[in-house]
């Protein structure tokens, strides 16, 4: 897995996208406090080699997420993560998680986009953003961090292919 250095390296870039109140500043300022991003402009950028969308889990994948997904299709942005924020909110319930990720899945059907990566965080309180949440121990993957070291890690080894 890449360290720190190597993700600021890569020259990859990162968007982040989400509706009002899905915390999306919340999970910035979590990554940023990371200190594993060169500048927060790096998480507004349109040619982005992930991109990582914001869903409320109390509200689910509305029409602002529906429409950041088809438009992440229509950029054709090589990985894309969805954040299911707010757990904390959601009682850290699995059902929460896996209905949101129910939705996911049947747009990514619709828009013809297969593997998307969905994980549950609390930006609130930082659970599975850098670091695993105990909160959240019912989901054995990977954190937000780590998903986007993986995505610069695959990005890297396209580039270094062609």
């Amino acid at each position: 897995m890449a360290d720190m250095g190597d993700i600021e390296r890569s020259a990859r870039r990162y968007r982040i996208s989400g509706g009002p109140r899905t915390g999306k500043t919340s999970i910035e300022e979590r990554l940023s406090g990371a200190s594993w991003l060169p500048s927060p402009l790096l998480l507004l950028s349109h040619d982005a080699a992930a991109e990582i969308l914001v869903v409320d889990a109390l509200r689910g994948l509305d029409a602002a997420g529906h429409a950041a997904l088809r438009e992440a299709v229509e950029r054709r942005v090589p990985h894309l993560i969805v954040a299911v924020n707010k757990m904390d909110l959601a009682g850290y319930e699995y059902e929460a998680f896996k209905t949101v990720r129910a939705q996911v899945a049947e747009a990514a059907d619709e828009a013809n986009w297969g593997g998307i990566a969905v994980v549950p965080v609390s930006a609130r309180y930082g659970d599975n953003v850098v670091d695993r949440g105990s909160r959240i121990d019912w989901y054995p993957g990977r954190t937000l961090l780590e998903l986007l070291r993986a995505a610069a890690d695959r990005s890297a080894a396209a580039a270094v292919a062609r």
